[in-house]
């Protein structure tokens, strides 16, 4: 946010002599592209960036109260064969997709799948591709297991799609590098081992 605020400074000295409708008008336009800038355009999840901004005031806290704290890492088996798949996939909205379109209805549909799934306080971003990270405050790690494998048994369910889950915990001392770094790991050897 620092490096952003002299722009933020040259752009409201822009606007004077503007008359106040027209800069209004400016303003709302240019507050909704920062909104949409910390969101991915698809899902509508956090990005990578933000989602780690808004942990680490949290983090402080369970660092300091030695609290649970779970990282969640989600990704859908065989994402990729979706887009060549020539069937396609039915969305939740019921409507057949075909090529990259089933793709982005499916990551949509995970995301709003996950995103249901979780508590209000908990944060969730994607992570690139088809991968999704989910925080989860306060819990232990059997929650974050039981609560991985609802999700997975959703997707399952809603979407036709099976998909794989790294779930990692900690009440000592949080790193959340090593944390996502460890529920990819888990990931990665769920989707190595069996999938789903």
């Amino acid at each position: 946010m620092k490096k952003i605020r002299p722009f933020v400074k040259r752009f409201e000295e822009s606007l004077e002599g503007v008359d106040r409708k027209t800069a209004d008008r400016i303003r709302q336009a240019f507050d909704s592209a920062m909104e949409r800038a910390k969101h991915d355009d698809l899902t509508g999840l956090y990005l990578r960036g933000l989602f780690e901004k808004k942990l680490h005031p949290l983090l402080l806290k369970i660092n300091m109260h030695y609290l649970p704290f779970g990282v969640i890492a989600a990704d859908v088996d065989q994402f990729k064969s979706v887009n060549d798949r020539p069937t396609g996939y039915r969305a939740s909205d019921n409507k057949l997709y075909t090529g990259h379109a089933a793709g982005d209805h499916l990551l949509m549909d995970v995301a709003g799948i996950i995103k249901k799934s979780l508590r209000s306080g908990d944060l969730v971003g994607r992570f690139g591709g088809d991968e999704i990270i989910c925080d989860l405050t306060f819990a232990e790690l059997g929650d974050d297991y039981h609560l991985s494998d609802r999700m997975r048994n959703r997707i399952k369910y809603k979407t036709g799609e099976t998909s794989s889950f790294g779930v990692t915990s900690s009440s000592t001392g949080v790193n959340l590098l090593e944390m996502i770094r460890q529920a990819d790991l888990a990931l990665y050897h769920a989707k190595d081992s069996e999938r789903n």
